[in-house]
């Protein structure tokens, strides 16, 4: 099992591709944070420019791209300067839900997820 310490990326599966997926059964919640606000920042940022949006948000822009990649955690500052930038909530509750729904799936493995 990954340490903890790990980026989002190293729970993946083998075939998997961030922030899409899969990812490993054991994945922590966070995981699944990180993924959402990837996902939710990429629609966000759209056409413009990672330069321009992470100087808009007063970060680097390989911080920025680091977030899109899964290869960082980005922290709560982080996070704070890009849903000012952008004007646009970021941080979510999909870790509820996925893992719910991987909950579901390892006790009836049969079963469809919803």
């Amino acid at each position: 099992m990954p340490s903890p310490r790990n980026h989002p990326i190293a729970y993946l599966e083998e075939n998997g591709d961030f922030p899409h997926g899969p990812y490993q059964k054991d994945a922590p919640k966070e995981v699944f944070l990180a993924a959402g606000l990837a996902v939710r920042l990429q629609t966000k940022i759209g056409d413009e420019s990672i330069r321009y949006i992470a100087k808009k948000a007063d970060l680097s822009p390989q911080t920025l791209l680091n977030i899109l990649k899964g290869a960082s955690w980005p922290d709560l500052r982080t996070i704070a300067r890009l849903e000012n930038a952008l004007d646009t909530k970021l941080w979510g509750n999909e870790h509820r839900r996925y893992y719910r729904r991987l909950h579901i799936w390892l006790e009836h493995p049969n079963q469809q997820p919803r």
